[in-house]
């Protein structure tokens, strides 16, 4: 039985009455299509290139991690994404990272965790905690692992982050 090929273009196109010999079927993008390829995997770390600087955020909170990767990339960053301490490391230790947002309570590997490796590796990357710990032991705990920020989720803006980062990185 022969495999049907299809091809995903435009609206526009789909919609025209032009056929090219190279398009075997159209189909517009609305439309359910089954195909042979796997959907590319949700909860992988994402890297957009985009500009100068690149920076980690590191929050398992997916609609935040949106929101930040978001706003930096209109900002002119490229971002990394990680949804975990440990991937996020790795990523740090991958990567050449300017700025690294770190979310405290994550899975596999705390954000405490991640500032202890970074400065046990003496890795030269500023770091930003967001967190909704709110105690000031957390804050002096991570400030004297390396952090050079310390915000709560709650009583901060994102569009206060992506200043904070842009003023840092050009300082």
């Amino acid at each position: 039985m022969a495999e049907k090929k299809v091809m995903f273009v435009p609206l526009e196109k789909a919609l025209s009455d032009k056929k090219t010999e190279q398009e075997e079927e159209v189909v517009p993008p609305t439309e359910k299509v089954e195909e042979d390829t796997a959907a590319p995997e949700v909860d992988k770390p994402v890297q957009k290139k985009t500009g100068k600087y690149t920076i980690l955020v590191a929050e398992d909170e997916k609609p935040l991690s949106r929101a930040l990767e978001l706003k930096l990339t209109n900002q002119g960053f490229n971002v990394l994404t990680a949804f975990d301490g440990e991937e996020a490391f790795d990523m740090l230790k991958s990567n050449k990272v300017d700025l690294a947002i770190l979310d405290i309570v994550m899975p596999k590997l705390d954000g405490f965790g991640v500032l202890a490796k970074v400065k046990e590796a003496k890795m030269k990357v500023h770091t930003v905690v967001i967190s909704n710990l709110s105690q000031d032991e957390d804050k002096a705990k991570a400030i004297a692992l390396g952090a050079s920020e310390y915000f709560i989720k709650s009583d901060i803006p994102i569009s206060d982050i992506v200043s904070y980062i842009t003023k840092t990185l050009n300082a």
